[in-house]
């Protein structure tokens, strides 16, 4: 079953030609360094070395040759031709939506290398893809799948549903719930669809350039986003609010050039912008949850898209004197049970502010304590005529 001999000439039944090397070493038991072979020929080695290691003791000798007969006879395999890349993709895609099904990710991943025909840079970017999405995977279980959302949506989506009965999901949807299907149906070389990849280095520069740059980003988002960055303080602001759209917006204005200055200026005029609006309905008794602010965010991040700083600043402007609702509309501001987490931050805002103004140190985190036991509430402060009580910061 290992190999076949015709002619006087013996030959791999599994007979890859990049592979005979390693599977000429395995068969003989010569040592073979792979370490600068492709990624599947270090892979039959490491593989072959887990067996080597792993293999129970109990099965050597004696009883090597039954073990061998319940091999043979209950482990299977099956051997499914393709004859093309599509049709390759769409037979592993059926597969592994059966039972245990892989991951968007796994999947998207497994599309997007299967256009790439050099092999050297097929196994570059399945490294980089690797490395790039097991660091996304440290910081929470769906940090990963929430950063393609963020990112495919900031620089390609382009339709949202329509809120009627019967509308169906649009770029904005699909990529919130199908990704690798969404990239899968878009990429071609149409010029009306957002994604244009045509040949195989198409889909090489989409991981080693797009998704190397707009991965690192959001890398540097999640750290903003756990403690306070100087530069980026609003994004933290946001997200103990836990506001998650802000990532898509903050994505949207960034081109791949963009320096790490260009970059950094991007994401802080956007997260003052949505750090702003927020605070603005808070202030207005105004929800923030997704479903609430979805349309409106989607529609702020197709205003800013590729914009570079100076046209950003001005189109965020804009879009908040679009607004009628600001601080002056409402002067009854009150605390009530659905409120009080987020007139806490307020309220720690206004108290780092005037505390930084009078040259003292932020305390802010220690106000919030979003980690440990928060040592700080909101109280209330009544007026001094029984006739006038009511509720006040």
């Amino acid at each position: 079953m290992i190999h076949s001999e015709e002619y006087g000439t013996k030959s791999f039944n599994l007979d890859v030609p990049k592979r005979l090397d390693a599977m000429n070493a395995l068969y003989e038991n010569q040592p073979f360094d792979a370490s600068n072979e492709e990624h599947s020929v270090r892979n039959i080695v490491a593989r072959y070395r887990d067996i080597e290691e792993l293999f129970p003791s109990e099965l050597i000798g004696k009883a090597l040759p039954y073990f061998i007969d319940w091999l043979i006879r209950n482990v299977h395999l099956v051997e499914i031709t393709a004859f093309s890349d599509e049709e390759a993709y769409t037979i592993f895609e059926t597969m592994n939506d059966r039972g245990l099904s892989l991951t968007p990710t796994e999947m998207l991943k497994g599309f997007l290398l299967a256009k790439i025909d050099d092999e050297r840079k097929k196994t570059a970017a399945n490294e980089l893809w690797r490395v790039r999405t097991q660091e996304l995977a440290a910081l929470g279980r769906e940090t990963e799948p929430d950063f393609f959302k963020a990112w495919l949506r900031s620089q390609y989506a382009v339709k949202i549903r329509e809120r009627k009965k019967g509308a169906v999901p649009e770029d904005f949807d699909r990529i919130g719930t199908e990704f690798h299907r969404w990239v899968r149906d878009h990429a071609s070389d149409k010029g009306d669809d957002p994604l244009t990849l045509r040949h195989s280095n198409d889909f090489y520069e989409f991981i080693t350039r797009d998704f190397d740059f707009f991965s690192r980003q959001y890398l540097h988002l999640m750290a903003a986003s756990r403690t306070l960055v100087p530069g980026l303080d609003h994004v933290f602001y946001n997200a103990t609010l836990g506001f998650t759209l802000q990532y898509m917006v903050l994505l949207a204005p960034l081109r791949r050039e963009d320096a790490d200055d260009i970059v950094r200026t991007k994401f802080r005029l956007a997260a003052m912008f949505i750090d702003i609006l927020l605070a603005r309905r808070i202030w207005n008794f105004r929800s923030i949850a997704y479903s609430t602010m979805q349309y409106a965010m989607f529609r702020y991040m197709l205003g800013v898209r590729g914009l570079d700083p100076v046209p950003l600043a001005c189109r965020l402007c804009e879009f908040l004197a679009e607004e009628t609702e600001t601080f002056d509309s409402n002067d009854r501001l009150s605390l009530h049970q659905q409120n009080r987490w987020q007139l806490h931050l307020l309220l720690a805002r206004l108290t780092e502010f005037v505390e930084t103004g009078s040259g003292l140190p932020s305390h802010y985190l220690e106000y919030v304590d979003v980690v440990g036991k928060n040592r700080y509430e909101v109280e209330h402060i009544w007026a001094g005529k029984p006739g006038h009580v009511r509720r006040v910061l």
